[in-house]
Order: structure tokens, then sequence, then C-alpha cells
């Protein structure tokens, strides 16, 4: 059983905004202990997001694409922050062993206007002393 985003009403075509479908599933499954999110095989266009993450895997196998600088994070100093981050577990690692999953940045879109000041896809805060350590794993992380 998974909280699968599509099922939460992602359209995964890299053009609608799935950010709210990514949101849900993390809520839901920051109250059921042990059910993954899924992110599927697809294109998944989000704006910045800050989610709580307590004993969660969260595996991409598609890609997630951050919002175009003029229409999302221009602003914005992260993509995904990750709050209470507590044996949290963002992963592209499929059942077979291989690596799989991409978050890009498209950062083409935001060099210019941001110059050296470029924001994080991925930020973890309030860590506290979690074990198992909480991390991204086997996910390319682009532009």
């Amino acid at each position: 059983s998974v909280f699968n985003i599509k099922d939460l009403g992602a359209v995964g075509d890299g053009k609608h905004n799935d950010t709210e479908a990514f949101y849900t599933a993390m809520k839901l499954a920051n109250n059921v202990l042990s059910i993954p999110v899924l992110i599927p095989e697809g294109n998944f266009l989000m704006w910045p997001v800050t989610f709580e993450c307590k004993n969660v895997i969260v595996k991409i196998r598609g890609t997630v694409l951050a919002a175009l600088a003029d229409d999302g994070w221009l602003q914005s100093d992260y993509f995904w922050m990750v709050d209470e981050a507590h044996n949290c577990t963002i992963t592209g690692m499929t059942e077979s062993y291989e690596p799989h999953g991409i978050i890009s940045g498209q950062g083409e879109q935001w060099w210019e206007k941001r110059g050296e000041k470029a924001p994080a896809l991925i930020a973890f805060h309030n860590i506290g002393d979690s074990y198992p350590a909480s991390g991204v794993y086997n996910i390319s992380l682009n532009n």
C-alpha cells in the first residue's frame, strides 16, 4: 500500500501543478506509520513546498520538475523544505535496487535572473536526533 500522488490528483504531464497532491500525500503519510509516498513515472511539476516528514519513505520513480522561475521559485531559497524531518527517506531506489528518480530545478530558467544565489533543491530543517538518519538516496538532482 502506498500514497500514490496520482491517486490524489497529480497529473504528471509536466504542465499541471502537482504540488497539492504531493503535499496531501505527505500529510497522510505522516499520520499513518509505514505507508510510503510514491511519485510514479511521469513529469510532476511542483512549486516550492514545506512539508513535515516523520517516519516516511518518499519513493520517486519519475521526474519532479521545479516550476519555472517566473512561475514558482524565483524568490524562494529552496524547492523542497523538509521540516521536522525524523527518519525521513527520499529515494529513487526501485525494488530491483536500480537507481531511478530525478528532481530537476530547471536551473537554466533562473540562472540569469538569480545569479550566484541559486536556491537549494532540498533542505532539511529541525532534524533532531532521529535514527536512522534522514536523507536523500539514489536520486539525480539536476540544475
